[in-house]
């Protein structure tokens, strides 16, 4: 992080505006009389990027203002951000962060919170609090504070100022993708074993095979046989269908013939006793 601007107003000792513009300083020396608010520039950029400093609460407002602003202009890995905390006496405290585009404009990069917008500077910074002032910034009187914190919180200290736990990323992502992996070969691992178990039932499916496709061409020679058969009797039953055709009709003649025969036979009759009465009336006249 290479601080650029660092702009104050009801901080502190400083009630006026005040902008320190470290742009064009590489090495610098801050000095003065006690009192006069060296220690509050470095509290500034703690409070402004942190929310910590050596006060805190309306303690950090200067006693003639309703409030204090800080304003941190830095640069870090070729970008330019500037974190902008406030606090109002009495009430609660603002804090936004953004970074300069390519166009010159400020781009918010603030989230919905204090706490969330104080973890995205973390993560810009890849830093937190105590790693700052164990590292970058030593705190007056706490020179040491490094050297006599417990080795299992120096070795955290040294493993964020180092990046190392950009490491603990890689192994967790490493774990979660040889997890995918894992599964993604016993999923690939049981298709083998059934293709495997397939192809060892090959020979008695292929002969399941033959054997279903001799019974199909029985089955389809013995099918033609029936459709043969079939048509036959089809045949056959459309024939008789015509003979009973014929037969109704022959039927109908024959009834008919009848009726004409008993009408001849009653005429024939009829004629007879006509002929007999006529023997009578002519062999009773000759006598």
């Amino acid at each position: 992080m290479i601080p650029q601007k660092l702009t104050l107003h009801g901080f502190l000792s400083y009630r006026d505006m005040v902008v320190v513009d470290l742009s064009q300083i590489n090495v610098a020396c801050v000095s003065g009389a006690n009192g006069a608010g060296k220690s509050t520039l470095f509290d500034a950029i703690t409070w402004s990027l942190f929310g910590k400093a050596r006060r805190s609460d309306d303690a950090l407002i200067n006693n003639g203002m309703d409030s204090c602003q800080v304003i941190f202009e830095f640069s870090y890995e070729n970008e330019h951000y500037r974190v902008e905390r406030s606090k109002y006496r009495g009430k609660g405290t603002t804090l936004e962060i953004q970074v300069k585009g390519s166009d010159g404009n400020w781009k918010p990069l603030t989230e919905a919170g204090i706490r969330a917008t104080e973890d995205r500077i973390k993560e810009v910074l890849r830093l937190d609090y105590e790693t700052f002032v164990n590292a970058s910034f030593f705190l007056q009187g706490k020179a040491d504070m490094f050297a006599v914190q417990p080795p299992g919180k120096r070795k955290e200290i040294l493993s964020s100022i180092l990046g190392l736990e950009v490491w603990e990323t890689y192994r967790d992502e490493t774990a979660r993708r040889r997890r995918v992996i894992q599964n993604e070969v016993a999923v690939q691992q049981s298709l083998l074993v059934e293709v495997i178990d397939e192809l060892n039932e090959e020979d008695d499916r292929c002969a399941t095979l033959k054997n279903l496709e001799e019974l199909l061409k029985k089955t389809t020679s013995l099918r033609e046989s029936k459709d043969e058969y079939l048509g036959q009797v089809r045949g056959q039953i459309r024939q008789l269908e015509t003979d009973e055709e014929k037969i109704s009709l022959f039927t109908e003649q024959v009834t008919s013939q009848k009726t004409r025969l008993k009408e001849t036979q009653d005429l024939l009759a009829n004629r007879k006793a006509s002929l007999t009465d006529v023997e009578k009336t002519l062999s009773i006249r000759m006598r």
